[in-house]
């Protein structure tokens, strides 16, 4: 069990697709609370300046954050993934500040609007990172440029992002299609400030690239999706 694992020194360092994750974190949820029997996943995301940890360029991360959505409950669960460990948090809806801020995007500021689940076919990160890191690499000009780029975070569903309801970077990035669940995924240089940035949305169904944008962090940004990892 995840949250055994950790207890149990069992945890690895080595960094994770998206589904294990999933797997990890539903688990431990269903340790923690079992009388949640209808929770659904509505939302995943990691950012290697939340956690301070790496994300690989294929989409791999050592820190994932697996949220649920109980409908009975009107409450999520927050499931974080560490190294392999996972653990969860249960925030009812209203019911204070949000613990994170997308759960409070997701909560459309506080109107009560319940998330939607993720697609249950969804294909896994490095599967859908494919085409993003293809693209990245066309646009450099060799491959040791390429190789100083990898993703500062990966967030589904893209429209949970917080740079969309709030905050002086709101108009940053052009907002994801609409009616699709994307996946978005921001790659970097390792040197941010001289080397541009690329945005992607992905249909997480199909890894079909819906959209891509090249564009500059302004100075002084504040890089990350959350305000408490």
């Amino acid at each position: 069990m995840g949250w055994l694992r950790g207890l149990l020194g069992g945890a690895s360092r080595r960094p994770i697709a998206a589904r294990e994750a999933l797997s990890i974190a539903a688990e431990t949820a269903l340790c923690q609370f079992p009388t949640y029997t209808d929770v659904a996943p509505c939302g995943l995301y990691t950012s290697t300046m939340d956690s301070d940890l790496e994300i690989t360029p294929d989409g791999r991360s050592r820190a994932w954050r697996v949220d649920f959505w109980s409908s009975s409950k009107q409450a999520f669960i927050l499931g974080r993934v560490t190294d392999g460990a996972g653990e969860c948090w249960e925030k009812k809806s209203g019911a204070g500040p949000a613990v994170v801020e997308y759960v409070h995007a997701l909560l459309r500021g506080g109107k009560g609007d319940e998330p939607e689940p993720l697609p249950p076919d969804w294909r896994d990160t490095p599967e859908l990172l494919a085409p993003a890191l293809d693209a990245v690499s066309r646009r450099c000009a060799n491959p040791e440029e390429a190789r100083a780029y990898s993703p500062l975070w990966i967030l589904m569903p893209a429209g949970a992002c917080r740079y969309f309801c709030e905050g002086q970077e709101s108009g940053l990035f052009a907002p994801p299609p609409d009616g699709t669940a994307a996946l978005m995924t921001v790659y970097v240089h390792e040197d941010p400030d001289d080397h541009d940035a690329f945005l992607f949305y992905v249909d997480p169904t199909n890894g079909e690239l819906l959209y891509q944008e090249t564009f500059r962090f302004p100075k002084l940004f504040s890089h990350g999706v959350s305000m408490d990892w």
